[in-house]
């Protein structure tokens, strides 16, 4: 069964969960349920969320398959005459030498651009080693998928970022008069540091000389979902300056409504909370939280007996709550007394993310010389702040 076709059957499954789980709470309510439609719910709910999780690791397969299929490309293109020309990329040349023990250290940068955003190059080609290896953090990282601005900065001193707390607003000018100035208000400037992550990655020395698949590919591929899950967490839950972490999501974006209750939310709740923020922000906004608690509000209605969640009905793209778009991330914290449990948030304008210098791998033998295992680490400097605390808004669970 081809990729495509495993998807669409996924879809289609999560897509009848979802009805019956819409019809069983439309069954029971204004009543409790019953031990057996407590248990049906559940299963559903468990059913929704698998098939979220499983939609993703497909849609990364894919990724993964088609980053795959690039390496091999570039690594034995074949000539004219059926001869082999070699690696095309000189990126590829050097990762090769840290693969075979030539090269011991290299460094490695996206020189296409130096805004990462996904809007300001939709075609980007995984065309050498850092285009790859970001490519996996961005499509895994929840916080960039949503629309967080990234700064790429060719070295790693410490980063000023003005701080708007109004913008620029045109008025009525009549005929021959003035017209008068506007200009941006700034607040104090938020400095965007450049912190020091990496992992290592050993194998031993029969898999590097018996290897008969692409290592230059794999060492990427384990590299780019460890990276992303490192540095999604720090985004999302990160203490700040304080603990030498970036400014997560949920520690210092502003509450924009308190449930009433510590462990529960109703309709009425998450409306407030969708109008706690000004309409120029909401514009852009989107919802991210856990899996368990976008299930619990695909079972919300409105007043008048409407869904606030509505299912994609393409294959990759977020579901839909009050109209604005869902992701949900297993990093984010769950409903409970007093957690921050949902942000509604333009991370576009409110959140943004520095890449500092290149990526860095280095080679070495010696780690576990008396093991004869090869070991290679990769390093990268990044840092997250809050820009805009108008464009972040938290809903909160109650404290008892």
């Amino acid at each position: 069964m081809s990729l495509f076709e495993r998807l669409a059957r996924v879809h289609e499954e999560r897509g009848r969960a979802v009805e019956e789980l819409r019809a069983l709470a439309g069954a029971t309510e204004g009543r409790e349920p019953t031990a057996y439609e407590t248990q049906v719910e559940q299963r559903l709910t468990k059913a929704i969320a698998d098939g979220d999780a499983q939609i993703r690791e497909l849609l990364a397969e894919g990724q993964r398959a088609q980053a795959a299929a690039e390496v091999a490309d570039r690594a034995h293109p074949a000539g004219p005459a059926g001869e082999d020309r070699g690696l095309t990329s000189q990126m590829d040349e050097r990762l090769c030498g840290l693969l075979d023990g030539e090269v011991r250290s290299a460094e490695f940068t996206l020189a296409e651009s130096r805004n990462l955003n996904r809007t300001e190059d939709p075609d980007v080609k995984k065309r050498d080693v850092y285009g790859r290896l970001f490519e996996y953090i961005r499509d895994l990282s929840s916080v960039m998928t949503a629309g967080a601005e990234i700064l790429r900065t060719e070295s790693g001193e410490d980063y000023y970022w003005p701080k708007v707390t109004a913008y620029s607003a045109a008025a009525l000018v009549g005929e021959g008069q003035t017209i008068p100035a506007s200009e941006p208000k700034f607040g104090q400037h938020v400095r965007i540091s450049a912190r020091k992550y990496g992992l290592t990655i050993r194998a031993t020395y029969e898999i590097l000389a018996d290897a008969n698949f692409d290592l230059a590919s794999f060492l990427v591929r384990q590299a780019g979902p460890g990276f992303a899950d490192g540095f999604n967490r720090l985004f999302l839950t990160g203490k700040g300056n304080a603990e030498n972490e970036p400014q997560g999501l949920f520690s210092h974006g502003q509450v924009g409504k308190t449930l009433a209750a510590s462990t529960a939310i109703t309709a009425d709740e998450l409306i407030d909370a969708y109008h706690s923020m000004q309409s120029q922000y909401r514009a852009g906004a989107s919802w991210l939280m856990h899996d368990l608690t976008a299930a619990i509000l695909r079972k919300l209605k409105d007043n008048d007996g409407r869904y606030l969640w509505q299912p994609s009905l393409q294959v990759g793209q977020p579901d839909m709550l009050l109209g604005k778009p869902v992701y949900t991330d297993t990093a984010v914290p769950q409903i409970g007394t007093g957690a921050k449990f949902i942000a509604f948030a333009d991370l576009s304008r409110g959140y943004l993310i520095r890449f500092a210098g290149p990526l860095r791998i280095d080679r070495s033998e010696h780690v576990d010389f008396d093991k004869d295992i090869v070991a290679w680490r990769f390093l990268q400097r990044m840092d997250g702040i809050v820009t805009d605390d108008r464009a972040i808004r938290l809903v909160q669970a109650a404290d008892a």
